[in-house]
């Protein structure tokens, strides 16, 4: 469902939520008939692409070894290994521009195995998710929440930017942030009382619903190019959309209330 409420802002520019969706609160949702086909038409199109094996969800949690045995999977059905002198083999795509994403929803919820700790577990993972970059040309997305101590007492008696993620908070995941060629992590200020981060007035990024529209990304590490650096976003969180914040000091009262207060059908 919030695929479909992502896909109606994308393409129509209507802001729609999952709740209105699937008809959940105290009234009944009416929609209008031009409403209802660009619905059907948004579940018809991620339909499309679960039945076409665009995207192979897996939504019970499995150990590292079971995602592995996926991974080999896709493998296979996507390329070849050859054969190039003893003991060492090569694989070959059957579509070199082809982007395979394995994406992971979080990492604290993979499963545990061969008696393996918590943190045994995460080793094993990441070292099934370099192997599969580096064989394969896939490209792992390893979503991993902060150590809570992020926000310890020292930290939050400092300064706002204190607050934002560092490497230091990425400890725990074991080898994660070492394997990982880009390390971005994201903000949410609002939830800590920040008012002001990279220059934007967070008090006016609040809509009358308590909808907070701003975020922001702190690139802590990147192999392929540039990295310890911010970025500030806008966030819908109707539909989960993302998109760069125009610069601080072009933002007035009345751009301000623009990026704060969409228009709803919801």
């Amino acid at each position: 469902v919030k695929w479909v409420a992502f896909y109606l802002y994308a393409k129509y520019k209507k802001l729609v939520d999952t709740k209105f969706l699937i008809g959940r609160g105290q009234q009944k949702n009416y929609v209008s008939d031009e409403l209802y086909v660009q619905i059907r038409e948004g579940f018809e199109y991620f339909e499309e692409m679960m039945s076409s094996g665009v995207i192979d969800l897996r939504s019970r949690m499995e150990n590292p070894t079971g995602i592995n045995k996926h991974i080999e999977r896709i493998a296979k059905q996507q390329g070849k290994e050859e054969i190039l002198g003893p003991n060492h083999t090569h694989y070959v795509p059957d579509d070199d521009n082809l982007i395979t994403l394995i994406i992971i929803d979080h990492i604290g919820r993979i499963r545990r195995e061969r008696g393996f700790n918590d943190r045994e577990v995460l080793q094993k993972m990441s070292e099934y998710l370099s192997i599969a970059r580096d064989r394969y040309g896939f490209s792992p997305v390893v979503i991993n929440q902060f150590n809570r101590a992020i926000y310890e007492t020292s930290r939050r008696t400092s300064s706002a930017i204190t607050l934002v993620p560092e490497e230091r908070d990425f400890k725990g995941a074991a080898n994660m942030f070492e394997d990982a060629d880009v390390a971005i992590g994201m903000f949410d200020p609002g939830r800590y009382g920040i008012t002001k981060l990279l220059g934007y007035d967070l008090s006016r990024m609040r809509d009358e619903n308590g909808n907070d529209r701003f975020r922001s990304i702190h690139v802590l590490k990147n192999n392929l190019g540039m990295d310890k650096f911010d970025a500030a976003l806008h966030f819908v969180g109707e539909n989960g959309t993302f998109a760069e914040m125009p610069p601080a000091e072009t933002l007035n009262n009345d751009k301000y209330y623009s990026l704060v207060n969409l228009p709803s059908i919801s």
